[in-house]
This record gives structure tokens, sequence and C-alpha cells, in this order.
């Protein structure tokens, strides 16, 4: 890989992105859910989506985390919630190596974060999924990676979140331990929203009694919804890329990662300035030293001191 991004159109700079890889060029957390989890291999598509939408909108090689001074909002808060996807997901495979040592916590709190990171992720793929629909108005070219979620998406994804789905709005759910080892209601049992709402605690009692086949050990439960999660996630970044990949030599898009002038499709941006879709962010070379919230300051807004007070 060179040590400088070639300029020109983006046939002269797509070498230089070729040679990215998560393991030795992502942030801490991508790497290790490449070199731990081998997120990288079970989820490839993040990783394309990664080194061809993200890291051009970025001053690599130089500063992989400041963003191209011209970079518009629409980018960052695409950038924003494609690395959530994957923080979420990350978490909930570390989680998930406790359960597999059938540590659970002492109230399965270890097995419920699991689950619920999980179902996180998902969560902020839909937000992902949504703003990046309405990058068609920047790049005069239509965006919408899914015209068909409602018909062949929906339901597999509603099913994956049916555990943290039930826990965000139904309660705790009922764990029945036999012989030692924990069991809970399969998740596909909670797929169909109207049949969650009906699994109370004592028609789980009744279930566990005389229909055990509906129920799992907690450990294949955790394994199965953090494996099917992942794939499906891989699966849906796959059809984002497909989407996407195309705009890649739109000029349009080259601007709003700050790489061209934006033409009039899109809406001109002075260097830090919004453009509508997520409100005001600091300007570039504004003096802030911006670092990844998920290691570092996370739950504040107050800047980190001066490097060199």
């Amino acid at each position: 890989m060179s040590e400088n991004v070639p300029i020109g159109p983006w046939t002269n700079r797509k070498p230089f992105y070729d040679g990215l890889t998560l393991r030795a060029n992502g942030d801490a957390a991508e790497q290790r859910g490449a070199l731990v989890f081998d997120l990288d291999r079970r989820f490839p598509e993040y990783e394309r989506f990664w080194k061809y939408h993200i890291a051009p909108a970025t001053q690599r090689p130089h500063d992989a985390l400041a963003f191209n001074p011209n970079v518009d909002d629409a980018i960052v808060y695409i950038t924003q919630r494609s690395y959530s996807v994957f923080a979420k997901l990350l978490k909930a495979h570390s989680l998930l190596e406790r359960v597999g040592a059938q540590d659970y916590g002492e109230m399965f709190e270890n097995w419920s974060n699991t689950i619920g990171e999980a179902g996180d992720a998902i969560q902020r793929f839909h937000d992902l999924r949504g703003t990046i629909a309405q990058l068609s108005a920047l790049v005069g070219s239509p965006t919408d990676p899914f015209p068909d979620w409602s018909k062949n998406w929906k339901d597999d994804c509603d099913a994956l979140g049916g555990y943290r789905h039930y826990e965000t709005h139904q309660g705790e759910f009922q764990i029945f331990v036999e012989n030692d080892m924990p069991y809970v209601l399969k998740r596909e049992k909670l797929a169909d929203r109207a049949l969650r709402a009906g699994v109370t605690w004592n028609l789980s009692i009744s279930d566990f009694q005389f229909n055990r086949g509906d129920f799992t050990t907690l450990i294949y439960a955790a394994v199965n919804t953090v494996d099917e999660t992942t794939a499906w996630l891989n699966k849906a970044y796959e059809r984002i890329n497909a989407t996407l990949d195309p705009l890649l030599s739109n000029p349009n898009y080259d601007g709003l990662r700050g790489n061209v002038p934006l033409t009039a499709h899109a809406r001109p941006q002075a260097t830090g300035q919004s453009t509508g879709l997520i409100g005001q962010h600091v300007g570039a070379y504004s003096g802030v030293r911006t670092v990844p919230a998920l290691f570092v300051m996370c739950g504040t807004t107050t800047p980190p001191p001066p490097e060199n007070p």
C-alpha cells in the first residue's frame, strides 16, 4: 500500500483502499473484532463497506480518525451508525465467550446482555439503512438498498430481535434451571409480536412443564442468536454495498466525502456547516481533537486536555 492516496478519479485512488484491512488498519475495536473474533471473515461485507465507503472520507494515511475537512454530515452519520453496528456486534461476541464458559452472571445478566447487544446491533442497522436511503437527494441517484424490505427482510429481522424486544417491552424472562443447566423459551416462539405479548410468566411455567420442546439452553440461545445476527447483518451489508458501489465514481458522492466539489445535485457545504440531516458538528481544524468515543470520553462532550499543556 502506498504512503499517500493518489489524486484524481476513483479509479486512481481505489488501489490504495483495496489494501486496507480491519486487522491492520481498523481502530482498536475493529482490530480486536477481526483478530479475536474473526469478524472480518464472518462479517466481510462490513469490511468492504468500511474501506470503500468510510475510509475515503477520512484523512488516511496521515490521520485515520479524522474526517476530510469538507465531509458532509450525512457521511458522518452513516459512519457512526455503521461503526455502532460493528461495536454492538463485537460486544455480543465478547459477552458470548462468558456464556459459553457457563459464566451467566448472578442474575443471568451476561446472557441477557449478550442477546441485548446483538439486538441493539440490529437497531443501529435500522438507523443506518434509513440514513443511506436519504442520500438519494444528495447524489441524484436512488440509494435505498431495501425497496423490498417488507417483503423479503422484515420478518427475519424481527425474528432475530425477539429476545431483545421481549425484555424491552414485556419484562424479564423466566429462566428455568434443571440439573444445574438453565433453560429459556426458544427465540422463534417470540418471533410474532402478538405472541410475545401473550408470553406471561404463568404460561412459561406451564410450557416448561408440558411443552419442554419449546425451550433451549441459555448457551444455545445465545450462540444461535449471535451467529444468526452476524450472518444476517453480513447479508444486509452485501445489499448495501451492491447499492452504493456504483456510486464510487459519482462526483456528488465523492463530494459528500470531502474529495471533490459538489455539483448541483448535492447541497453545498462550508467547512463545519451542517447539511441539515443531523445538525451542527465541529468544524475541521477547529482545534478540538476527536477520539474514538467507544474507548475514551464515553458519555461526555468535554474535549480532552491539550497534548502539550
